[in-house]
């Protein structure tokens, strides 16, 4: 299930890092998907949290 905002998770400004391990796990719970979904989405529309957010929206 994806969640209305991203909660408890450790930002660096407004962008998902994927270099680091427990903040994938964090934005992985906060949006409702697996590691490899989150990859996805950054690599399609790049590490915007609003990006990321509004593509694993439209996956649901």
């Amino acid at each position: 299930m994806l969640h209305t905002a991203p909660l408890n998770v450790r930002r660096e400004g407004n962008y998902v890092r994927l270099d680091d391990a427990e903040e994938v796990i964090g934005w992985c719970q906060a949006f409702g998907c697996t590691a490899a979904q989150l990859r996805q989405a950054v690599a399609a529309v790049g590490p915007a949290i609003a990006d990321v957010y509004r593509y694993l929206r439209a996956l649901t």
